[in-house]
């Protein structure tokens, strides 16, 4: 914090490395709108709102290409925007500036390639099952104040200490990409349902998704698969949009058993659709928050 203090009191602002030392599908007017959010961005928060006349003026561009320019980043996820609605003039809008997961694969990739580097230079190779090798497969014992350690077993003592070096460091170099580097762009929110057999377009549901990590996002939209594969849900996004908060929580705590008469009353033309099927085996009403889940559809 207090480097980063330093240099915008000198008038600097730092930008990542990767933009220039991995493969990405960035054009130049992309890039130089990309730097110039990471610009606005404060210290504590990788967020933004510059106006777009404001990132056309300072990126040299038109307003247009401002605008163009700032939606192929949130399309290819490099931010996500946040549209505020206040009924007020001048509004901007909010930009969370964040790394695509093709841009985080190929980063841990480069860390996990210098880490095997380093072993090599202290003499320690891993097979395919990461157990460490003698690169001159062949033992030499060594003088040690008195004693003898054969080459091995020093090789293995390196290796478990710089291991754990490494891993602090590929951490501590993962979460220096971005503190929001884990979240999810509108696009891989609908992609990860998406690869479930689930569609996903409701933009609500989509920024509730946007706020969990990947690793929630891609085990809610299993489990819900998995529920209506096995005809326990019927409708996931039905439910989602119903009780998205409580659905949410239940499947991340593992409570998610969803249950609903066979039968629903009718309401004149309003006809209740079932989102939830008994589970076979089990009796009375299991729900998320302790009643079924209804929703209703005009015909």
């Amino acid at each position: 914090m207090a480097d980063k203090l330093i240099m915008k009191e000198n008038g600097w602002f730092a930008a990542p490395n990767w933009i220039f030392d991995v493969e990405h599908d960035l054009s130049p007017g992309e890039m130089i709108t990309y730097l110039w959010y990471i610009r606005c961005a404060s210290m504590s928060q990788a967020v933004a709102f510059p106006s777009y006349t404001t990132t056309g003026k300072k990126c040299n561009c038109c307003r247009t290409s401002a605008i163009n320019y700032t939606e192929g980043l949130v399309q290819k996820g490099y931010i996500i925007k946040h549209t505020r609605h206040k009924g007020k003039k001048n509004e901007t809008n909010v930009y969370e500036i964040t790394v695509p997961e093709k841009v985080r694969l190929q980063l841990q990739d480069q860390i996990e390639k210098k880490r095997k580097r380093d072993l090599m230079e202290l003499g320690i190779a891993e097979d395919v099952d990461g157990v460490v090798q003698n690169l001159d497969q062949g033992v030499v014992q060594i003088l040690n104040q008195g004693g003898t350690k054969s080459e091995p077993q020093i090789q293995q003592h390196r290796q478990k200490y710089y291991s754990k070096q490494q891993i602090k460091q590929q951490k501590k170099d993962v979460d220096q990409i971005d503190p929001v580097a884990n979240r999810c762009s509108p696009k891989e929110v609908k992609n990860i349902f998406q690869e479930q057999g689930i569609s996903l377009s409701d933009k609500t549901l989509i920024t509730l998704f946007q706020e969990m990590p990947r690793t929630k996002v891609e085990h809610i939209a299993s489990e819900l698969a998995d529920r209506h594969r096995k005809g326990r849900v019927i409708n996931p996004v039905g439910l989602l949009r119903q009780k998205p908060h409580e659905v949410m929580e239940a499947i991340q705590n593992g409570t998610f058993y969803p249950d609903i008469p066979e039968k629903m009353p009718q309401n004149g033309k309003e006809n209740n659709i079932e989102i939830y099927m008994r589970p076979e085996g089990i009796t009375g009403y299991v729900t998320v928050d302790g009643y079924p889940f209804t929703a209703s559809r005009q015909r």
